[in-house]
């Protein structure tokens, strides 16, 4: 706990150093000259048609020494040899990273020119229309058409995600894989755009565990909109949409762990549960999520085996196909950078996994795939063959939600 209470505070003076003014200048001449490096190292790169930044650079809110600098690549593939295509893209990539230290983050998009469509059509989700080229122009335009039912799933799924930040930084201090901060942060973020606002403890000294007790309750209050927002949606449509929970217990499935509490918990009540959880014996876990049992009727569930526990309960098709679509636009970069890995096969298995449910719920099934036990490369091959039938699909679905209308049931 002291070393990772140690990390935050590094982090924090990093972060105060490179604001100052002073400082300031002289760190973003020194980025924007490590970035210049760093672009062209992958245009060299065969096959990178061009190289985008996102996140805080492209707003221009990037604080030297704490912020990173995230990249989107936009990729021509060159048929058979595309596989070879993305391992070199990955030595580049690692190159990058040893000589740029703002460029650590090992998440990217990497996106093929054949998808920029789908970008383009579903950029307010992707936050496309805020990325911008190495000259600093823009390249997509706001999505206006997206409804507030796919903004608020898409905050939710976010919120979903990054609350796992938060609480496996805490059961599980010496991994430094997840960053407690960045999760609270973030949460709270994207709560907040369900218009929920849960303020943190303002009293000094406040410990991590008051801190989790404000982001749970961003997570319940946060189901409970989408949950109100599924009913109504429902009722509208003349069927109810709002699933079940399950009762309190673990869940867990091959990489998640999910720790479901009872409602009606007090603050005081949270704090010793949360006390309670850090001292036991949790499954062994790449990420850990605690949630109200409720949310996890309407959880963007990982599309993976359940080891142990009550599986969720089916979300209706309509409420399934807002919750997941977030997941399912980011599919395409997560089966390439899967191969950036040493457990390559399992990653790719996921990945094959979740655009075989993403083409059952936006367009017509997935076609069968290569046997268990099957090469990287077949499974890179069959994940490529479904992300193509995938942009199709996910067109498809925004013409008609754009008509007002829903996806083919």
């Amino acid at each position: 706990m002291r070393s990772s209470r140690l990390r935050a505070v590094a982090k924090q003076s990093l972060a105060w150093l490179g604001s100052r003014p002073w400082s300031r200048a002289l760190g973003m001449a020194l980025v924007h000259r490590l970035n210049r490096r760093t672009f062209a190292r992958l245009r060299a790169t065969p096959g990178v048609h061009q190289v985008l930044v996102r996140g805080s650079f492209a707003r221009g809110d990037f604080v030297p020494l704490a912020s990173d600098v995230d990249l989107a690549l936009v990729l021509s593939p060159a048929g058979q040899r595309f596989f070879e295509q993305i391992l070199a893209l990955h030595r580049s990539l690692r190159q990058v990273r040893r000589r740029n230290p703002s460029v650590r983050d090992w998440w990217h998009h990497l996106i093929l020119t054949s998808e920029l469509p789908v970008v383009e059509t579903f950029s307010d989700l992707y936050a496309a229309h805020e990325w911008r080229d190495e000259n600093g122009q823009p390249t997509a335009p706001r999505s206006d058409w997206i409804d507030a039912g796919l903004r608020a799933a898409a905050a939710w799924s976010q919120l979903c995600l990054w609350s796992g930040s938060a609480f496996h930084g805490f059961l599980h201090p010496h991994e430094r894989v997840h960053d407690f901060e960045a999760g609270v942060r973030k949460t709270l973020r994207f709560a907040d755009r369900l218009g929920v606002r849960v303020a943190l403890p303002s009293r000094p000294g406040a410990g991590r565990r008051e801190v989790l007790v404000a982001v749970f309750r961003a997570i319940e209050q946060s189901a409970e909109r989408v949950l109100v927002g599924a009913a109504a949606a429902g009722e509208n449509a003349g069927a109810s949409r709002s699933p079940s929970a399950p009762p309190p217990g673990i869940l867990r499935t091959e990489r998640a762990c999910f720790v479901l509490l009872a409602g009606g918990l007090g603050d005081a009540e949270l704090s010793d549960r949360f006390a309670d959880l850090a001292r036991r014996e949790l499954p062994a876990a790449a990420v850990t999520y605690v949630l109200p049992a409720p949310a996890i009727a309407i959880w963007p569930f990982p599309a993976e085996p359940v080891l142990s526990g009550a599986p969720p309960p089916a979300m209706p098709l309509p409420l399934a196909r807002e919750i997941h679509l977030f997941e399912a636009l980011f599919l395409p970069s997560a089966l390439r950078l899967a191969l950036s890995f040493a457990d390559a096969n399992a990653r790719l298995g996921r990945v094959v996994a979740a655009l075989e449910r993403a083409l059952h719920l936006y367009g017509d099934g997935a076609p069968p795939g290569p046997p268990l036990g099957s090469d990287t490369r077949a499974l890179f091959d069959h994940g490529s063959a479904l992300c193509a039938s995938l942009q199709e699909a996910l067109l498809a679905f925004a013409a008609a939600r754009k008509a007002g209308g829903k996806a083919p049931a």
